[in-house]
C-alpha cells in the first residue's frame, strides 16, 4: 500500500465514532476477546469504531490487574461494527444476553492507550484527540 493510501486510511479511521464502554468489557472488546457489545438499541451503522474505556469499571472485582481491561479513561483500540442482531439470537452463549442488541464486532486492533474524556452514545474526536489517534495508529 502506498504512503498516500496509508494516509487516506488513517484520515478515515480517525474520523470514526468513539463509544465509551465500561471495563472490563472495553478491554475485552479492544483486544478482540469479546466479539460483541450489548446495547439497549439497535444501530444501522457499519464501519470502524474506536473503543474508549470509561473512568468507572462495571465490576471492580472482575477487572484483572494489568492488560487493556485495567486501563480506564482512555481510547484503547479500534474495531469494526459488522452487524447488529437481537442479543438473544447471538450464536455464542458465552456472550449472548436475553435482552438488548448485540453489535457484532470484528478486526479488533489495540493501540497504546490515549487518555480522553468519554461521553454517552457515539461521539467524535476533537482535533487534538484525532491527531493523537493518528499517531497511535502509525506507531
Amino acid at each position: 500500500m502506498s504512503s498516500n493510501a496509508d494516509a487516506i486510511e488513517v484520515r478515515d479511521l480517525v474520523r470514526a465514532p468513539l463509544l465509551t464502554i465500561r471495563q472490563p468489557w472495553a478491554g475485552l472488546i479492544a483486544s478482540g476477546t469479546r466479539p460483541i457489545e450489548i446495547r439497549s438499541r439497535a444501530i444501522r451503522y457499519r464501519g470502524p469504531m474506536w473503543v474508549h474505556s470509561a473512568i468507572g469499571p462495571a465490576h471492580p472485582d472482575k477487572v484483572p490487574a494489568g492488560g487493556p481491561q485495567h486501563v480506564r479513561g482512555a481510547v484503547l483500540g479500534l474495531v469494526h461494527v459488522v452487524d447488529c442482531v437481537p442479543a438473544a439470537d447471538y450464536p455464542d452463549p458465552q456472550w449472548s444476553e436475553p435482552h438488548g442488541f448485540a453489535w457484532v464486532l470484528e478486526r479488533a486492533r489495540l493501540i497504546e492507550p490515549v487518555p480522553a474524556r468519554g461521553r454517552l452514545a457515539f461521539w467524535y474526536a476533537d482535533l487534538t484527540l484525532a491527531a493523537q489517534l493518528a499517531d497511535a495508529l502509525t506507531a
